[in-house]
């Protein structure tokens, strides 16, 4: 879940307008502000800033999360002083009182703006009345405390008991009118004294509804990294989680801690992503199956199914004392964990409760006349669905080493659309890295040595021929070409945003090392296939229904004798898995295992238009792993696998109901 300020920008003009509150034609402008007070050295702790942004929600995500698109304006820098003139005792009352009144000196042009509006010249040339409100504050949890006047071992949004936050308990959300009430004077309740708290005058907003779920310090860096991690690692043990991490397969984007995860010291907030997409892969089997059931609540919400995040909350709260028996933990005071009772609220909180279906109608209405508006753009402008290639142009390389490929120099092979989905175009590189390939240099290069057979097969079965012509037979003399990648537009999915456009599967052979080049390890992705009459049982009814995993051997194109015309000669050389089992009662999850002709693997020559995309598998490495495992040689060695559906954006979406 990734719980965006934007997405209510129609939402609140919706409530202001049914509550009467603004004119007839007014224009909100959502202002988004985001504060953090970072240290400016590592070797003099002592060196601070406490810099201030703002945004606006009218402006999309994308572009407001591209620093180099400018999207957010640096509005000052808070005093970040110790205030040693005050005692031990006032010393943080006097903190909350400074920053109060430093905010209320940025944000007092807001007052007037926000109650009677500024003429504004917008995008279309037009003047309209926009008035800015506050939104959303964006900040830790030590700010948000701060910017609620609540002390930070309160919470900032409700009145819940800080002796109670590890329970699932429903408690009064916090007041604005009630707490300017009290807050000059009242102690009591988790509150500081502060005279004059900077919302207090800002017209139209509600500081408790503005402060938004912190996906990065609340689940990656706190529930996640200082909790739930440490006591997983404290159950299995940290030389098995080390290991599981290190034999790991890799995946495009996905980062391989060859050392393990103990030794880091300093952790992104993209590590930590990366660090969970395989989470569910490494506890399995190592933790009791209690543990894995409370781990699941990080791993199966997204935006759309509420009602899925609320349960997987309560799945955890059932599950929870396993790490109580086990030694690992105390108690669940822990304000982190308690501030995800929040997200549901917060995400829903998007309307005034009034005349819900006469507002709904009204938004979507208005979301319809902008996509329409957005399809005559883009026939206008001429921007097709292939128009993704052209933006995505530097994930796709020119492997002949003459720099970027060009939109006319992309090899495009069509594939019919699917309900729903966006056309996926399979596209190659426009001059193939690998030239005059002979049968005999592929298996020695690609290590491919039943590519003859296969091909064979396929031009026997797969490519018609009609009686008139001799058969195409295939020869050791003939020559390849072949590729390094084989890129896929991601279909467009309305819910997800990804900033990665092609899905890049790969076919690279081992390069062994020469003079000052260390080499490189080869790299054969793995994708899932689209299948021919294969009735699986498992996956009936599902996404992956007709789907079967393969690994890329080799991609290439049929020489000029062998083509036929209407026929495929973009074609992939692959080593097929056997069709999914049924999925594990514990952790979920879909279990494949090579298949294999004989002693040798499985292969089959396919249209390039027959593979999905990629897919990442997690090896089954039971209650202890196989000190001798080896990612280079894992599919030797492990016989079991399981795929993985927490991989990216994309795949957990497209997996969720599977």
């Amino acid at each position: 879940m990734n719980h965006q300020p934007s997405s209510s920008v129609a939402h609140l003009w919706m409530v202001l307008e049914y509550d009467g509150k603004l004119p007839k034609g007014a224009t909100i402008a959502q202002v988004i502000l985001a504060s953090d007070k970072t240290s400016l050295s590592q070797f003099r702790g002592d060196k601070a800033a406490w810099p201030v942004y703002l945004t606006i929600g009218n402006i999309e995500k994308a572009t407001r999360h591209c620093p180099r698109m400018h999207g957010a304006i640096l509005l000052g820098y808070l005093p970040a002083t110790k205030l040693d003139c005050f005692s031990k005792a006032t010393r943080s009352v006097a903190g909350y009182r400074l920053f109060h009144e430093c905010m209320w000196r940025l944000l007092q042009p807001l007052v007037a703006a926000g109650k009677h509006g500024v003429e504004m010249v917008c995008a279309d040339g037009r003047v309209r009345r926009v008035h800015p409100i506050l939104a959303a504050y964006v900040a830790d949890h030590p700010e948000q405390c701060l910017i609620t006047c609540t002390k930070e071992s309160f919470c900032p949004k409700c009145r819940f008991h800080q002796d109670s936050r590890g329970e699932p308990l429903a408690s009064l959300l916090r007041d604005e009118d009630h707490t300017l009430t009290i807050v000059a004077t009242y102690t009591r309740k988790g509150l500081c004294p502060v005279y004059r708290p900077f919302w207090a005058d800002l017209p139209y907003s509600d500081i408790f509804a503005a402060i938004t779920p912190d996906i990065l310090h609340q689940l990656h860096k706190g529930v996640f990294h200082d909790h739930l991690l440490k006591w997983c690692t404290e159950i299995a043990g940290e030389n098995e989680i080390d290991e599981r991490y290190r034999t790991m397969l890799n995946y495009p984007g996905l980062h391989h801690f060859s050392q393990g995860i103990s030794l880091v010291s300093q952790w992104t907030g993209t590590e930590h992503c990366e660090m969970q997409q395989v989470f569910m892969g490494v506890l399995a089997g190592a933790v009791q199956p209690t543990v894995i059931h409370a781990a699941c609540v990080f791993h199966t919400h997204t935006s759309q199914l509420l009602d899925a995040l609320e349960s997987a909350l309560r799945e955890f709260h059932n599950h929870k004392h396993i790490f109580v028996d086990l030694g690992v933990r105390n108690d669940f005071n822990i304000p982190k964990l308690h501030a995800m009772a929040h997200y549901v609220a917060s995400i829903k909180s998007s309307t005034n409760k009034k005349d819900y279906v006469a507002q709904m109608t009204k938004w979507l209405a208005r979301q319809e006349s902008v996509d329409q508006f957005v399809a005559y753009l883009d026939w206008r402008l001429e921007r097709i669905v292939d128009d993704a290639e052209v933006a995505s142009a530097g994930d796709i390389d020119d492997e002949s080493g003459e720099g970027g490929t060009s939109n006319a120099d992309v090899s495009v092979d069509k594939q019919p659309p699917t309900p729903g989905d966006t056309p996926l175009s399979h596209v190659l590189a426009a001059h193939p890295p690998f030239q005059a390939l002979t049968v005999d240099s592929i298996a020695q290069t690609f290590g491919t040595v039943n590519f003859f057979a296969a091909l064979t097969q396929y031009l026997g079965h797969a490519v018609p021929n009609p009686p008139s012509q001799p058969q195409l037979s295939v020869s050791h003399w003939d020559c390849f070409d072949a590729y390094r990648r084989l890129s896929i537009p991601y279909p467009r999915l309305c819910p997800v945003h990804m900033l990665k456009l092609m899905d890049q599967i790969h076919a690279v052979p081992y390069i062994p090392p020469s003079g000052r080049s260390a080499g490189s390890q080869g790299r054969f992705d793995m994708v899932l296939v689209q299948t021919e009459r294969n009735i699986n049982a498992h996956t009936q009814g599902m996404v992956l229904e007709d789907l079967q995993v393969a690994q890329v051997r080799l991609i290439f194109d049929l020489p000029m004798h062998l083509r036929m015309a209407g026929q495929p000669f973009h074609l992939a050389l692959i080593e097929w898995f056997n069709p999914f089992r049924g999925r594990d009662t514990l952790s979920q999850l879909h279990a494949v295992s090579r298949s294999y002709a004989g002693q040798a693997p499985h292969t089959e020559v396919i249209p390039i238009s027959r593979i999905m995309g990629s897919c990442h598998l997690i090896p089954k490495f039971g209650t202890h792993i196989d000190r001798t495992w080896r990612p280079d040689f894992i599919f030797d060695t492990c016989k079991t696998f399981y795929l993985n559906p927490w991989i990216d954006m994309h795949s957990f979406y497209k997996f969720k109901n599977t």
